[in-house]
């Protein structure tokens, strides 16, 4: 696979606030209660250069972190009536999420591409999700960097996107350490990588 990356676009912001109400409406339909519905990753910090993907967390109770809620989730997202057509992909990648991604849309139907991932509150996704995204957007020399890394680590081929991402891993844990969190919390959200994926979709 190869990895593109784009300037920031002006669009982001409203495109994640559009998916965000559809969002809402499919999982109040499917009685999918969450706490909060986060605009996150590169396209949510304004000047940061990306991949034209909206990332999306649906934060929810710790307590419902669970097959019986998931499967709520699954329904909501694969067959709801404003967005739909989503599949799971167990964990994406990182262990403490569920992690959805649309099917490709029919010829001629244009939609903004997203992923969508569901995490507990105060996990480590969580909490790493949040942390990148406020640091970067008070930090604009951390964000350029950051960005400069992306932009190097997309030159080439990949078997799949947690390859590209290990590339990143030194500069997370700069803003990581920016952040506040100790060398140990950040030695704990790099383990949780799964360095097989795709191979194992677990929960």
């Amino acid at each position: 696979m190869e990895i593109w990356i784009y300037e920031y676009q002006a669009s982001w912001p409203s495109d994640f606030e559009a998916i965000k109400s559809e969002l809402a409406f499919d999982l109040a339909l499917g009685q999918a209660t969450y706490l909060t519905i986060e605009h996150v990753g590169s396209t949510a910090v304004p000047g940061l250069i990306g991949k034209n993907v909206i990332d999306i967390l649906i934060v929810i109770p710790s307590a419902d972190f669970h097959a019986g809620v998931l499967t709520r989730f699954k329904e909501a997202l694969m067959c709801g009536e404003k967005q739909g057509g989503y599949y799971y992909l167990g964990n994406g990648g990182v262990q403490g999420r569920w992690s959805f991604k649309l099917h490709p849309c029919e010829p001629g139907l244009a939609r903004v591409e997203r992923h969508v991932y569901v995490a507990a509150e105060g996990s480590m996704p969580h909490r790493n999700y949040l942390a990148l995204r406020d640091t970067l957007r008070v930090e604009p020399g951390l964000r350029d960097e950051y960005g400069a890394v992306k932009l190097e680590a997309s030159v080439g081929e990949y078997d799949n996107v947690m390859q590209y991402a290990t590339k990143k891993n030194g500069i997370v844990r700069k803003i990581l350490r920016k952040a506040g969190w100790s060398e140990e919390e950040v030695d704990e959200k790099e383990a949780q990588a799964v360095k097989d994926w795709p191979r194992g979709l677990e929960i």
